[in-house]
């Protein structure tokens, strides 16, 4: 997609930010009527949105593929009723925890996965703060965060 607006603006034809605005450029390159774009460079721009399209057909068909997986068990139908799970999300819990009745509740399951509450500590006193919306992804060796997504 950066590809494709790169190209394009090259020659001075540029669109708003977001899926609307790459469906106008793919409408020009679309266009043989459109004098803006060489005819040259339509050719070659009109494989990357053939590719694109193809990409977008298979991302579609995963998404189709998970949903359909996360639709049979029960454990994944109980997580995607928690608000802010979705089936990608329900399908990795899914996954990657082995047995979640060796974790004492959400707290320890979520220390497991490495989401930690924000830490204020000094002077070896130990102040622990909540966990964000986005909630906050801590590595314990180096001490680094980054958002949970």
């Amino acid at each position: 997609m950066n590809a494709l607006r790169a190209h394009m603006a090259e020659f001075g034809i540029t669109a708003a930010i977001g899926r609307g605005g790459l469906d106008r450029l793919i409408a020009v390159i679309a266009d043989q009527d459109d004098a803006r774009l060489p005819d040259e460079a339509r050719a070659c721009l009109g494989v990357l949105c053939t590719q694109l399209e193809m990409v977008k057909e298979q991302i579609l068909d995963n998404d189709r593929r998970t949903l359909a997986d996360a639709r049979k068990t029960e454990a994944d139908r109980r997580l995607m009723k928690i608000p802010g799970i979705g089936t990608l999300l329900a399908s990795a819990i899914v996954a990657c925890v082995p047995d979640p009745s060796t974790f004492g509740g959400g707290r320890s399951l979520s220390a497991w996965i490495g989401l930690t509450p924000r830490q204020n500590s000094s002077g070896g006193k130990e102040r622990l703060g909540s966990i964000t919306k986005a909630g906050t992804l801590t590595c314990a060796r180096c001490s680094w965060s980054v958002p949970w997504q």
